[in-house]
């Protein structure tokens, strides 16, 4: 959808009650990506912030709604008749990012220390993106914990908890993999 969009996402943005202070940073922190990474960041931030018990159904008509208000009511009936995706994850998914806990990811954090960044390439973080964590956040560790708060919020893989997994592991890392893996295996 975030091709689609265009110009202009700013007034969609509020349609969502998302507060101009986020659109500000939104627009600031993905300067260099464009406007379509901007939407998706802007859409993903209103979809991490969505009520979890109103999750499919409800999302998709305040999608909807928003769309109209903002003027796109193309892209609302296309989400209506189902030739576009109004991005609402599959249960099984959201299960699985319930999962990561900020309390497994600050510990993932702790364990991590220096070449996170090598993580974050495999988790699909771009380098403007670790750059600006790097600005951000003080501290290795804050950087490395934020940095895996970005992943889940962006995250679009069906399986994050094998993704997170594989990549600890392709990093050499096997010791924070099975020690991710048993983490996840206790939260059960």
């Amino acid at each position: 959808m975030s091709q689609k969009l265009g110009v202009g996402w700013e007034s969609l943005a509020t349609y969502l009650d998302i507060s101009a202070d986020r659109v500000t940073l939104i627009k600031i922190d993905f300067r260099s990506e464009g406007t379509e990474e901007q939407i998706f960041q802007m859409l993903s931030m209103w979809k991490n912030d969505f009520d979890v018990e109103l999750y499919a159904c409800g999302m998709e008509i305040e999608l909807r709604k928003a769309l109209i208000l903002h003027g796109r009511r193309d892209l609302a009936n296309e989400i209506e008749q189902g030739t576009l995706s109004s991005e609402v994850e599959p249960s099984a998914r959201r299960e699985q990012i319930d999962r990561l806990t900020d309390k497994i990811l600050r510990e993932l954090a702790g364990g991590l220390g220096r070449g996170w960044e090598q993580l974050a390439t495999h988790l699909g973080l771009s380098s403007t993106q670790v750059g600006t964590l790097k600005r951000d956040y003080y501290g290795v560790g804050e950087q490395i914990f934020q940095m895996l708060i970005k992943w889940k919020a962006e995250s679009n893989d069906d399986r994050p908890l094998d993704v997170l997994y594989d990549a600890l592991r392709k990093i050499g890392r096997n010791d924070l993999a099975a020690d991710f893996k048993e983490m996840i295996e206790v939260s059960q």
